[in-house]
């Protein structure tokens, strides 16, 4: 019997601030476009990446952890699982697969020749010794504290656990790595986060699409090749801040989306599920108030200049809804913005938009 394809209908939400074991962190309701939820399906269907761009602050990250819930929410008997991976500046592509521990193997093996060679028969003895094949140094002080001598305990067990001939003890499968195994060992699909991918030199996404296209990577320390199943392919999710513009070639292989900021009644919806308890009132207008400066920078400041963004939003209201409502009214119908820093980031907004 096939297996019933993933479908994202973004209609089913967490309770605001639960914490969802699935991602590791708090989980929130998630307010998807049409449009949006449109590019998800597709990719679902074609097995192809889904590229996201939009202004920082605008959810494209928590994206992600939406599909996981709902999908979850009607697979409870097999849940789908979350990986994620947030690109840095010196990030090669490899990375995102497998790391290869050739450190750990080798003071592995030189424990267990250590170990052999050894005339101390005592456990503590023998834990010294390795300790200090390990770190390549002997502290001269006269002790070091529990917890550090549990760690290096710790550290010399994992290792003694692991086999040095075997070279396949010494494979770290990493996010999209553990997403291929799984769909290959298990044939099932699997959630990718690949985060901020204009953060990496511009060889690295064709690098990532190598193995993107081809469904597989090959391991050559242990010669083993991971082909994940085509019928159960991760759906990945790539976001990016246009900080770099990305090759041609990446982005003709990708499903492309540009998260719009929301219009005034769609942040007015975010925050009505975001905080269940806020009045209406007290919302609608600190929207007002926070629409006031954006609009207000869309006027004056060129495009690809910062300006305040749904996340920054969020957190506003946030550090206003610890007064009493009245209090809130009172506070949004000042001159000055109240928390301005938390909208503003700089001097210069501060000064040109503190007080709109």
């Amino acid at each position: 019997m096939k297996k019933k394809p993933l479908t994202y209908t973004g209609t089913i939400q967490p309770n605001p601030g639960i914490y969802y074991e699935p991602i590791q962190r708090e989980i929130y309701p998630y307010t998807a476009e049409e449009n949006l939820i449109e590019v998800v399906n597709l990719a679902i269907d074609l097995g192809m990446p889904l590229l996201l761009e939009g202004e920082p602050g605008c959810g494209k990250s928590r994206l992600a952890h939406a599909l996981v819930y709902e999908f979850n929410y009607r697979k409870k008997n097999k849940p789908i699982k979350y990986y994620e991976w947030t690109v840095q500046s010196t990030s090669k592509a490899e990375e995102s697969l497998y790391q290869y521990d050739y450190i750990g193997r080798l003071q592995a093996a030189q424990i267990k020749q250590s170990l052999r060679e050894s005339s101390v028969t005592t456990t503590k003895t023998n834990d010294q010794d390795s300790s200090s094949i390990i770190n390549q140094e002997n502290s001269p002080q006269k002790a070091s504290s529990t917890n550090q001598t549990e760690d290096k305990d710790n550290e010399i067990n994992n290792k003694l656990s692991k086999d040095p001939a075997n070279p396949k003890d010494w494979v770290n499968l990493q996010p999209l790595g553990k997403a291929f195994k799984q769909s290959q060992d298990y044939q099932e699909q699997s959630v990718v986060l690949i985060d901020e991918i204009d953060k990496a030199d511009r060889d690295f996404p064709n690098d990532l699409l190598l193995a993107i296209e081809s469904r597989c990577f090959f391991i050559k320390e242990t010669e083993d090749n991971i082909q994940a199943d085509r019928e159960n392919f991760p759906l990945i999710i790539i976001t990016s801040n246009q900080e770099k513009n990305l090759p041609n070639a990446f982005l003709r292989r990708c499903i492309y989306h540009y998260i719009e900021f929301p219009k005034q009644h769609r942040l007015i919806e975010i925050l009505t599920k975001r905080f269940t308890d806020a009045e209406q009132e007290v919302i609608i207008e600190a929207v007002n108030r926070f629409m006031q400066v954006r609009e207000a920078q869309e006027d004056n400041k060129p495009p690809g200049e910062k300006k305040v963004s749904t996340s920054e939003l969020i957190f506003w209201f946030k550090s206003l809804s610890k007064y009493k409502p009245d209090i809130i009214k009172k506070k949004l119908k000042e001159k000055k913005i109240p928390h301005a820093g938390i909208l503003l980031k700089s001097r210069d907004d501060l000064q040109e938009y503190g007080e709109v």
